[in-house]
């Protein structure tokens, strides 16, 4: 997946989410001036054991591994591979199985120098190796 910005100034961010076979256009509903002060968009994205345990924890600005993970998950809804809780421009929560966060979590690119991201590279593959393709999984991301 690749993300690119279309405008960077007082206007809007526009998000291009291209992923092969159509582009997703995105504006974030919290980018530029408000009220006289810049505001910044953040993206965090959890994945979670049906029981509740967390396993990894993504936080970024504009752009980020959270972004293209909240992303993934809007083309993976539209595949009709998960059956989002909660689904709209901003956020996604859904329950999935072992095999769609696998195919999630190896679309994305996770650099251990990523600012922000509170699970590293490491921890990625680690999931990925204990990883039930059968079992039942929590993920949920939000833009704020």
């Amino acid at each position: 997946m690749a993300i690119g910005t279309a405008r960077q100034d007082t206007e809007p961010v526009s998000i291009i989410l291209a992923t092969g076979r159509e582009t997703l256009r995105h504006t974030p509903r919290c980018c530029g001036h408000q009220g006289g002060q810049h505001t910044v968009t953040t993206v965090d994205f959890y994945v979670e054991t049906a029981e509740g345990d967390r396993l990894l924890s993504f936080h970024n600005g504009l752009t980020g591994p959270a972004t293209d993970l909240l992303y993934g998950t809007f083309q993976l809804a539209q595949e009709g591979k998960m059956t989002p809780t909660r689904y709209n421009v901003a956020e996604m929560k859904s329950v999935v199985t072992g095999a769609v966060l696998r195919e999630l979590l190896l679309s994305v690119t996770f650099e251990d120098t990523d600012p922000y991201t509170s699970s590293t590279a490491g921890d990625v593959a680690s999931v990925l190796d204990d990883l039930d393709d059968d079992a039942s999984y929590l993920i949920d991301g939000m833009e704020v």
